[in-house]
């Protein structure tokens, strides 16, 4: 035993011997390598846990479902963020900036995003951030319906892995994807849907909120929606 300790232990028992303490109950060693044991089966856990979530990302940055993308794409975008996150904020595809960074809703679009969960007090690192669509539509269009549907398999399986409990659907796009209806986004927002037990907030993509001051509102209001549901589940 280390010098130093040996002489601290003694103190100690010195000190509750003088205060009237004659026995000492001994609690029984751990297991040799208990210690060490468990804290590596926690890093096993975790890394087991993206398992799922890298395997379906090299199996989409392969797809060639959409002809007309894949022939033009310059890359996929995974999603981001813990599995388990109580939210899942979902948009309709990845933007340039999200291509370039690898990261879906970069630049100024995924600026306005942190701010927009910021004010209803969520950190941007607390959530799972992903799109409906993996690949970038050429010159950011809004993806087809079919597009969608191709890549549904995709999001279907990355909720399973996730498992949140809640969705923020931006865009109509990806609440007409998300939820399977065809009805505009004005009638979609404003109300929490649920799917299969995960409820559902839908409104205005952030890229518009610049030119819309309506869209901008909405949006607020909408936000408001969410936080009270997920505060009343807490």
């Amino acid at each position: 035993m280390d010098s130093t300790l040996e002489r601290q232990l003694h103190q100690y028992l010195a000190g509750l011997k003088a205060a009237g303490v004659e026995f000492v109950r001994l609690a029984p060693a751990p297991p040799a390598g208990f210690f060490a044991a468990s804290l590596e089966e926690v890093e096993v856990t975790q890394t087991n846990e993206r398992i799922p979530l890298e395997t379906l990302a090299k199996e989409f940055a392969a797809c060639v479902r959409c002809s007309g993308i894949a022939s033009t794409r310059l890359g996929t975008v995974p999603g981001v963020g813990p599995i388990g996150a109580k939210l899942f904020v979902m948009g309709d595809a990845p933007r340039s900036d999200d291509v370039k960074q690898g990261v879906p809703f970069s630049g100024a679009v995924g600026e306005t995003l942190t701010k927009m969960l910021k004010a209803i007090g969520l950190d941007r690192d607390d959530v799972y951030i992903g799109t409906a669509l993996r690949c970038r539509p050429p010159g950011d269009r809004t993806p087809s319906a079919k597009e969608l549907a191709n890549c549904r398999p995709f999001l279907e399986r990355e909720l399973r892995i996730v498992q949140p409990k809640f969705v923020l659907c931006l865009g109509e796009a990806a609440a007409q994807s998300l939820l399977q209806e065809e009805e505009p986004l004005s009638n979609l927002r404003a109300n929490v849907h649920d799917l299969r037990g995960i409820k559902v907030v839908c409104t205005h993509h952030p890229a518009i909120y610049g030119t819309n001051a309506k869209a901008k509102t909405e949006a607020w209001a909408d936000l408001q929606l969410l936080m009270k549901e997920m505060k009343n589940a807490t």
